[in-house]
């Protein structure tokens, strides 16, 4: 069989692409960079948010449950994931015990663009995306069998399923949507610094935090 090599041959580059995107992240955010996901709302009175808890995506591509890595969902499961379950944790260490409004979620560090119309057919949904900057668990809910539509609309439903783990009552359900402008930070969550981000995008060939990384 013979092979012949040309510059002028167009060809799929595929995962060798990652390689350049772990490159073009380390020089421009550094090794060290984190992602950031946060929780603000109004002060707590006796426990209770008594207004929506608002979920901010910082562009984290393995911010999961802990039921995530274990869920055999995927060929190969995510690893070094920044646990929505800590958030939520967090929440109840510092007191509160009830959310009387909804749990929305914020994507708006990234646009809408959940995919590209230049992927090839049966990519969108199943080898990568949706994505945005809040995204959680691949944009999976733990008990549903598809991703979400929305990542954003997709890890406000999930969180609302850690914070009731964490013990937190949720009274109005959960949604898309922007923190009011006097809403305080209740708890934040950080990323493993980017240099083991990368490590999982390239062992893994995790196309999603491939593409986010691109994002951020």
């Amino acid at each position: 069989v013979s092979l012949r090599l040309s510059a002028d041959t167009a060809a799929i580059p595929a995962s060798t692409v990652k390689i350049l995107v772990a490159s073009a992240a380390i020089d421009v955010l550094g090794a060290e960079y984190t992602f950031t996901t946060r929780v603000v709302g109004a002060k707590p009175v006796d426990g209770v948010v008594n207004d929506d808890l608002v979920l901010i995506g910082g562009g984290d591509p393995l911010l999961s449950g802990d039921w995530y890595p274990n869920s055999n969902l995927d060929r190969y499961p995510v690893f070094g994931h920044t646990s929505l379950d800590e958030l939520a944790r967090s929440l109840s260490a510092n007191g509160v015990t009830s959310i009387a409004g909804r749990v929305l979620g914020d994507g708006s560090r990234y646009d809408d663009e959940w995919y590209y119309d230049e992927w090839g057919a049966g990519t969108a949904g199943i080898e990568a995306g949706p994505i945005d900057a809040l995204m959680a668990n691949d944009a999976r809910i733990e008990g549903d069998d598809y991703r979400a539509l929305d990542p954003v609309a997709g890890a406000s439903r999930e969180f609302v399923r850690r914070l009731n783990a964490a013990g937190i009552q949720v009274l109005g359900g959960s949604g898309v949507g922007s923190p009011s402008a006097d809403a305080i930070e209740l708890a934040r969550v950080t990323s493993l610094p980017l240099s083991l981000v990368i490590k999982e995008m390239l062992q893994n060939s995790d196309n999603n935090t491939a593409e986010m990384l691109v994002k951020e």
